[in-house]
């Protein structure tokens, strides 16, 4: 019975892994430019000057 359990999850587990895998391979990679801005001596702020849109978010 012990046997049968950890064989399921491990395969489940490789299901879940190939999946994200393959998943993982659509996604486009973004870039953007970052700009260094000092709040106070000791704290810095970065932000985007453009903004990225995206594309497959629920309107």
């Amino acid at each position: 019975m012990k046997r049968k359990f950890q064989q399921y999850f491990w395969r489940c587990a490789l299901v879940v892994f190939l999946a994200l895998t393959v998943c993982g391979w659509s996604v486009q990679p973004a870039q953007a430019m970052l700009r260094q801005h000092h709040d106070s001596p000791d704290v810095l702020r970065y932000h985007s000057q453009v903004s990225i849109k995206d594309e497959s978010a629920i309107r």
